[in-house]
């Protein structure tokens, strides 16, 4: 917060969003971390630069650790997740998740907390050098730190933990969702109802929607919830494997290098559609020196994920049951995070609620950083 308002931070890449990737790479830059048992230095990028190097370092970059913490090996996300992360995750003798990575020849292994800790902590260091470029010099007081809905407590205590290892004063672990709802600062003292609140959040790999009822002392009630896994990036790279296969017999499924390459531009392409009618995948030699080069249009975007699409509105339909409420109860719908921006997820919700505005002044995938912003200065005063 700066001056009563909330300003995003950006990054060293003049980026206000920070992807959660790690690369341990020879192109980093070189950090202790006192807080590791063993090899304490080193070399080190995080975010867009990290997510760079995911085709050229696949088994050095980590992503998704955040849904490895506070769970078991043998928890079903992560035998899931197993099958597509190009990085390696062996259980210890606890059957604890362990991260395990390659440098100059030697095996290092990380649990989830550790790698979650050197992020923030790093993230720590970037915020406050652009505090101090701002003549504030100041070290931060406080963070809130937000979570999905479904996190269980230990979850929730892990990411803690990781704060707390990552030299973070942890002022509050908070749902997304209610950090949304903070973000717009919704006041239902002057109404005669409780404000009823759908908040839809569509990030890159998971859909969670929730109903909340906001009484006149703001305080929320959860009336229904769900998620789930959705993968609009996956249709795309599914299509291309097809396509080399059947066409030039090239199965490019078993090449982990190709498959990253292949899914950083189709990540690409899901990015442009959203403001363009079409846009172009290029990646030399994919496999066997061969190019690839497409257009794709929106609507075949749309055609290879109408599946996932249609599901969107399923699970809208599905919470409003549990919550005991029809469509028209609902007095605000939130959109949070960045898949929003796909053309026909907005479209299709503001159909099915009757043409009704939703809430998008504040960009989706800023909206529960705001939030949770806005909290921290609350608590931390």
């Amino acid at each position: 917060m700066f001056e009563d308002s909330v300003r995003m931070i950006p990054n060293e890449q003049h980026q206000t969003l920070t992807p959660s990737f790690i690369s341990f790479d020879p192109d980093g830059e070189e950090f202790t971390f006192n807080f590791l048992k063993n090899d304490t230095t080193h070399k080190v990028l995080i975010g867009t630069p990290a997510k760079n190097k995911l085709h050229l370092n696949p088994q050095n970059t980590i992503f998704d650790f955040k849904l490895l913490l506070g769970k078991n090996f043998s928890d079903p996300q992560i035998q899931e997740g197993i099958k597509r992360w190009p990085f390696k995750v062996l259980p210890d003798q606890q059957d604890n998740p362990k991260i395990q990575i390659k440098l100059k020849g030697q095996v290092k292994e990380f649990s989830p907390e550790e790698i979650c800790a050197i992020f923030l902590s790093l993230l720590k260091v970037s915020i406050e050098k652009y505090l101090k470029s701002l003549g504030l010099g100041c070290a931060l007081r406080g963070v809130v730190l937000t979570v999905p809905g479904h996190f269980s407590d230990s979850q929730r205590q892990a990411l803690k933990a990781a704060g707390i290892l990552a030299g973070l004063n942890v002022v509050r672990i908070l749902h997304d969702r209610t950090a949304a709802i903070f973000a717009y600062n919704f006041n239902p003292k002057n109404l005669p109802y409780n404000l009823n609140i759908l908040v839809f959040h569509l990030g890159g790999r998971t859909l969670e929607v929730s109903v909340l009822t906001l009484d006149e002392d703001s305080v929320s009630e959860i009336k229904g919830s769900a998620w789930e896994v959705q993968d609009f990036e996956n249709g795309l790279v599914e299509f291309f494997v097809r396509k080399l296969r059947k066409k030039y017999q090239w199965d490019v499924s078993g090449d982990l290098q190709a498959l990253m390459r292949l899914r950083g531009g189709c990540e690409g392409v899901k990015r442009v559609l959203s403001s363009c009618i079409e846009a172009d995948i290029e990646i030399g030699s994919l496999c066997e020196g061969f190019d690839l080069k497409r257009t794709i249009t929106v609507e075949k975007f749309e055609e290879l994920n109408m599946g996932l699409l249609k599901r969107c509105i399923q699970v809208v339909e599905e919470v409003l049951k549990v919550a005991q409420m029809r469509k028209g109860q609902i007095h605000e719908v939130i959109l949070t995070g960045g898949s929003i921006h796909i053309k026909k997820v907005e479209e299709l919700l503001q159909n099915f609620f009757n043409g009704k505005e939703l809430n998008k002044s504040i960009p989706p995938e800023e909206v529960v950083a705001h939030g949770a912003a806005t909290i921290g200065a609350l608590l931390t005063g």
